[in-house]
């Protein structure tokens, strides 16, 4: 069983108050994480722009849900990737709307894109506004981006009160940029009921490797 409790160098960002989470989606294994961040604040929700995205297998309990989600309207399209099929993209332009309505003392958002640019926009407004990028990118899959790109990010990244990252590679890439905010770092340990028999290892000196997640170009596998 995993204790949740372990993201306590995530609550290092925030202030124990109202928090808002900006997502593309609400995976299954990230629902007890969710959970436990409603346990942490006075009131939490999360706004995603799909309940699951069109290009994942996975279903998702709603009876394990626990904390509040709004679900918004929003233009997806799949975007061709420069190593694999693609993967999908969403222009959800009500965030702002839901920003101003819950009017939150923290902001977490994911990725560099549309949901942040929202998110940088509404702290310029609200500037007490505690603003938290979570990034779960890497070195590898942003390389080669274009100077458009890197300017755009680099904005976002300088407005944030902090980063988020999963790992030390999402952290090195944010330590590219100039003036960076103080960056986090948090695993993501994920509750899965996986036995092993070591008993039918033909070799008892090797090391069993249990690897979970999609072998994809884009993540250098």
């Amino acid at each position: 069983m995993i204790n949740h409790s372990n993201y306590s160098d995530t609550h290092q960002a925030f202030t124990n108050d109202s928090l808002i989470l900006l997502v593309n989606s609400i995976p299954p294994y990230r629902v007890p994480l969710f959970n436990a961040l409603n346990r942490s604040f006075s009131s939490f929700c999360v706004v995603a722009d799909k309940f699951v995205e069109s290009d994942r297998l996975w279903r998702v309990d709603q009876e394990s849900i626990d904390f509040e989600y709004i679900i918004q309207k929003s233009f997806s399209f799949r975007k061709p990737w420069k190593t694999d099929a693609g993967r999908d993209f969403h222009l959800s332009l009500s965030t702002l709307y839901y920003l101003f309505k819950k009017r939150p003392s923290n902001v977490l958002t994911s990725e560099l894109g549309l949901r942040t640019l929202f998110a940088v926009i509404f702290k310029k407004i609200f500037p007490s506004t505690n603003l938290v990028i979570w990034l779960t990118l890497s070195l590898h899959t942003e390389r080669n981006r274009d100077n458009y790109r890197r300017l755009f990010r680099a904005f976002l990244i300088k407005n944030a009160s902090s980063i988020l990252t999963s790992g030390n590679s999402a952290k090195m890439y944010v330590e590219t940029f100039l003036n960076s905010p103080p960056i986090h770092i948090a695993s993501q340990p994920i509750e899965a009921p996986v036995k092993l028999d070591l008993k039918r290892r033909s070799n008892q000196s090797a090391i069993p490797l249990l690897f979970v997640g999609s072998a994809s170009p884009r993540k250098n596998l």
